[in-house]
């Protein structure tokens, strides 16, 4: 008698345990933030049993100070056949992240996704949301994971992935004409200009032609 109790106490216990797993397994497939990979943490917590997808971040590297810029984080998956569908996590140590379309949502200043997104037929899936720079200069740190899932309802067959990228906030510089002798007319280079900000210089010169008043580059 208490042999069938027991037992039968285990399988309660085994059930309830599964139910509140897909509970929460269901929930998460509606968005999830706090594992962008900022805290250490992605989506492994949970998930796992796939193939690692390809995950990659494309946007501006240096910007100005409180200017609006759109990145897109793609999630490639490296099983098409059964991982079909991505959902992502993506926060920054400075800025503000806003949503752009129905694919993805804002929660505590991060971006994830409002439901499983669909891979196209290159077995990618792509989200695009906006980030404003804050008014300090300096570097800014993007985190961004992305999960690959079969859609099966449970946190089995799924991987993910993660990625950084480095944005510089710098003031912006005014171009300068200068002769690189200091003699106009007396150099063979003219240095048309140059432009600094976000930790980068260039400079552009034009070489002159043997005739007077022709450039050449």
């Amino acid at each position: 008698m208490h042999k069938k109790v027991l037992v039968t106490l285990v399988v309660l216990l085994a059930v309830g345990f599964s139910l509140i797993l897909a509970g929460v397994t269901n929930a998460f497939s509606t968005g999830i933030v706090g594992f962008s990979g900022k805290t250490g943490s992605i989506c492994s917590v949970c998930h796992s049993g796939g193939q690692v997808p390809v995950v990659a971040l494309s946007g501006p590297a240096a910007v100005t100070p409180g200017q609006v810029v759109n990145y897109t984080l793609t999630i490639t998956s490296s099983n098409p056949i059964s991982q079909t569908a991505a959902g992502l996590n993506v926060a920054t140590s400075d800025g503000i992240l806003q949503s752009l379309g129905p694919d993805t949502q804002t929660l505590n200043n991060e971006i994830t996704h409002t439901g499983p997104k669909p891979n196209d037929a290159n077995g990618v899936a792509s989200f695009t949301f906006a980030w404003t720079a804050p008014d300090t200069l300096g570097l800014v740190i993007m985190y961004a994971a992305g999960n690959s899932v079969n859609q099966n309802g449970a946190n089995t067959g799924d991987a993910p992935n993660s990625t950084t990228k480095q944005i510089w906030v710098a003031a912006p510089t005014d171009v300068t004409f200068t002769e690189l002798t200091g003699v106009p007319g007396r150099s063979p280079w003219l240095l048309l200009g140059t432009a600094a900000g976000a930790g980068l210089f260039a400079f552009f010169l034009l070489r002159r032609r043997a005739r007077p008043g022709g450039f050449t580059r």
